[in-house]
């Protein structure tokens, strides 16, 4: 992992201070224009994004899939990359 290491170094010490002053998630949510796919997990596993906040992001544009990927928690890619190939797949393909 040193190319990731390396990332670590690179990053602008002031990153933490945008998005601040953001705007609701709510608000975003609601604008989207565009087939959206949140993936969610385990938040006993350290996910963010609990089954009630993605069923209420769901419930307030119609272009936004909620998949909910078994055995992961905050790195969703990582703890079950075959788990989040497969929802990320079965959502491109109905895309086609």
């Amino acid at each position: 992992w040193p190319a990731w290491a390396e990332s670590k170094l690179q990053v602008d010490r002031n990153i933490q201070t945008i998005g601040t002053n953001r705007k609701p998630w709510r608000d975003y949510v609601a604008a989207l224009a565009v087939p959206t796919l949140l993936l969610t997990a385990d938040p006993t596993r350290g996910a963010i994004v609990t089954p009630a906040m993605a069923e209420e992001a769901a419930s307030l544009t119609d272009v936004l899939q909620v998949a909910a990927v078994a055995d992961a928690g905050h790195n969703i890619r990582r703890e079950n990359y075959p788990a989040y190939m497969r929802a990320v797949r079965a959502f491109l393909d109905q895309l086609r």
